[in-house]
């Protein structure tokens, strides 16, 4: 049952949960553009992870309303953590693999 109320002011997204949801838009990107095997698209989705991590450890720490307390609690930002890590990661391999050079066969 639902009950409606005119005079009530509507209900807005917090801060925290908008970012939530753009890092699940942003996790969806990553997987769609490391599935194409395109250089240049996997470099953007490692972009892409990286500021998935920062939007996802600052969503954390607003949503804590007071970043003093976070460090003597034992709550972490996991997926911040790991979604930076593999953000790092990818970016430091795509980076190689795009300096190094192609190799190229000759055909007899």
């Amino acid at each position: 049952m639902m009950d409606f109320n005119i005079l009530a002011q509507p209900e807005s997204l917090s801060l925290p949960g908008l970012m939530t949801i753009i890092c699940l838009y942003a996790v969806a990107l990553y997987i769609l553009f490391s599935i194409l095997d395109n250089e240049v698209l996997n470099l953007i989705a490692d972009l892409i992870m990286i500021g998935c991590a920062i939007i996802s450890i600052i969503a954390f720490f607003n949503y804590l309303d007071d970043i003093s307390w976070a460090f003597t609690s034992t709550s972490v930002p996991i997926f911040g953590i790991m979604a930076g890590v593999i953000g790092l990661l990818g970016f430091g391999l795509s980076i190689r693999d795009m300096t190094q050079p192609k190799k190229r066969s000759r055909r007899k």
